[in-house]
């Protein structure tokens, strides 16, 4: 009887062991499948939509419509592959700059000056920039330069005039503005405006003299300027009353 019992034994246990098998095979095959089709908790992320990469010219017709949220991805995409190609990096800085994004538009224009430290446009484009955004010491230097390196340039000079009234240097203010004034034109309208920042300047200086024979300049080249007019009746606003003349009297009493 015992002797019996083991073969049955020994089939039973054989049994077990190739359905534990079949188990595991089916386990395993399982996961294998899971793996290689179920997505990963990472794979199952949403992703950025991929950037398409296109033309310089379709750059450029963006930066022109001014959608320069949308254009900043785009910029970043095109010089990945065109990374000397500063022209459309001054895009990007600029655009930068417009969307609010500061420190990388400084990033970006010290990336430029580095590059090409005497491009005087470059420097007057990272002047204005910094004193859009508010870095008023750095403006003041990127556009120096700028005159240094392109002293003929008037607009450059009337920049940098600007952010030296703001910045309460009104000599060197004056200088820039001088400069300005001797490289426009005789006939330019645009002097009428150069005479009334730098009587502004002497008005805030007190010296109301000198401002009221700028005003008049001004005026002479251009008499309906209605920043010169305003200045003129603040001078005149200014000014005590002249005691009446002999002859003045004598009109009156008549």
């Amino acid at each position: 009887m015992g002797r019996h019992a083991r073969p049955k034994e020994n089939r039973l246990s054989a049994r077990i062991l190739a359905i534990i098998g079949v188990v595991l095979i089916m386990a395993i095959t399982a996961g294998v499948t899971a793996y290689f089709v179920w997505p990963s908790p990472q794979s199952r992320r949403v992703k950025a939509p991929e950037i398409t990469k296109v033309t310089r010219e379709e750059l450029l017709g963006d930066y022109r419509k001014g959608e320069f949220k949308a254009l900043v991805p785009k910029l970043d995409a095109y010089l990945v592959d065109h990374k000397d190609d500063f022209e459309v990096r001054s895009w990007l800085a600029s655009s930068l700059v417009l969307t609010g994004k500061a420190d990388r538009a400084v990033k970006e224009y010290k990336t430029l000056i580095d590059a090409k430290p005497d491009n005087s446009d470059i420097l007057y484009q990272a002047g204005v920039a910094m004193g859009q955004l508010g870095r008023v010491k750095d403006a003041i230097d990127y556009l120096g330069k700028a005159t240094k390196v392109s002293p003929g340039v008037a607009l450059y000079h009337s920049e940098l005039a600007r952010l030296l009234v703001g910045d309460k240097q009104y000599d060197i203010a004056l200088t820039e503005w001088q400069q300005a004034l001797s490289l426009t034109a005789q006939n330019d309208r645009y002097r009428a405006t150069i005479f009334a920042e730098m009587a502004s300047i002497y008005v805030a200086k007190g010296q109301v003299g000198a401002a009221k024979e700028i005003v008049d300049n001004g005026l002479k080249i251009d008499p309906q300027n209605d920043y010169l007019k305003s200045l003129s009746a603040q001078i005149a606003a200014s000014q005590p009353a002249q005691p009446a003349t002999e002859t003045n009297r004598t009109t009156r009493r008549r």
